[in-house]
């Protein structure tokens, strides 16, 4: 019997793209095995990068497939030699794209009301992808509304918690 693991992470990114290294190895760190801390086995979830001219996604070997879309300007400007159109037409695949520029946009008229978290604007960019990227995956490994109990810690907190529970919205 030939079982598929749960989820893989495939990141898209232009090969010149500046900061490249940057970002995978916060995503790697992040989603599948800490760097710093060998010892540390991590969420260990399959994250796999390619630039936009060899786009090769297993979609078979995962239940689900969560593709993650770098748009920087060297992106945009080299359009016409990428393999995106393979993935934004693809309905196996759940597609999250950051735009690292403002012109992130002129990429394809797909990304305008896709997934597109704008980066450029945010003070801490890293951070902003990650946490953008967690509830995105969330979102894509749970298909019903999700409920969250908020607890108080003593009398102090009762209050507090009783009014965060009337502000809470599920995604």
């Amino acid at each position: 019997m030939n079982q598929k693991a749960p989820l893989a992470i495939s990141v898209i990114s232009h090969k010149n793209f500046e900061n490249r290294e940057q970002y995978n190895e916060i995503i790697y760190s992040t989603f599948c095995k800490d760097l710093e801390d060998w010892l540390n086995r991590g969420i260990n979830i399959p994250v796999f990068f390619y630039d936009s001219n060899s786009i090769n996604i297993n979609k078979d070997s995962y239940e689900k497939n969560v593709v993650v879309i770098l748009i920087d300007d060297k992106l945009v400007l080299d359009n016409k030699t990428n393999d995106l159109s393979c993935i934004t037409s693809n309905e196996e695949l759940s597609i999250v794209s950051f735009a690292i520029s403002k012109n992130a946009y002129k990429l394809s008229t797909y990304f305008n009301d896709k997934n597109l978290v704008q980066l450029y604007d945010s003070k801490n960019v890293l951070d902003t992808m990650i946490l953008n990227l967690a509830h995105f995956i969330c979102k894509c490994l749970t298909d019903k509304q999700q409920k969250v109990f908020i607890s108080h810690a003593k009398l102090d907190g009762n209050n507090i918690a009783v009014k965060r529970s009337a502000e809470v919205v599920s995604f």
